[in-house]
C-alpha cells in the first residue's frame, strides 16, 4: 500500500530515487530488528519480540485512516471501484496470479518433500523412507 501510494504521489522525475529509498527500507528494517533483538530479547523473550513487531504494523491503521487517496486513483479509478478494475483487467490478474502460485508451490513443495523430518543416518529410518520417492 505505501509503495503504490508513494509512487503515485511523487513526480515522475523523482520516482527512480524514491523507489531506491523504498527498497533500502528492507535492509534498514532488518538492521533495526537485529538491534532490538540484541537489546531486548533477554528481557522480553520471543513473545515480547512478537509484540514489538506488531507496533510498526499498527502504523497501517494510521495511514489508512489519515492518508489522502492518491490523485491518480481519485481521477481514474473512483468511478467503478475495485470490482470494475478487476473486471476490466481479469486477464492480467490471471496472468499474474496463476504463474506466481505455481512458482510458489514448486519451491515450497521441493523443500518439504525432499528433506527427511529427522536426522537419521540409516536407510531404515521411517521418516527418510516416507519423504523420498
Amino acid at each position: 500500500m505505501s509503495a503504490s501510494l508513494t509512487m503515485e504521489s511523487v513526480p515522475a522525475h523523482a520516482r527512480d530515487v524514491v523507489s531506491g529509498l523504498l527498497q533500502s527500507g528492507y535492509p534498514a528494517g532488518y538492521f533495526l530488528a537485529s538491534i532490538v533483538y540484541g537489546l531486548l530479547f533477554q528481557y522480553i523473550g520471543w513473545r515480547g519480540m512478537f509484540m514489538v513487531g506488531v507496533l510498526p504494523a499498527l502504523l497501517v491503521l494510521y495511514v489508512r485512516r489519515n492518508a489522502p487517496e492518491s490523485p491518480s486513483w481519485s481521477r481514474d479509478g473512483a468511478a467503478g471501484g475495485t470490482p470494475a478494475v478487476v473486471k476490466s483487467h481479469w486477464r492480467l490478474g490471471t496472468y499474474a496470479v496463476v504463474p506466481m502460485t505455481a512458482f510458489n508451490s514448486f519451491s515450497h513443495g521441493t523443500k518439504i518433500s525432499t528433506q527427511p523430518s529427522c536426522k537419521c543416518s540409516t536407510s531404515s529410518c521411517p521418516a527418510r523412507s516416507e519423504s523420498l520417492p
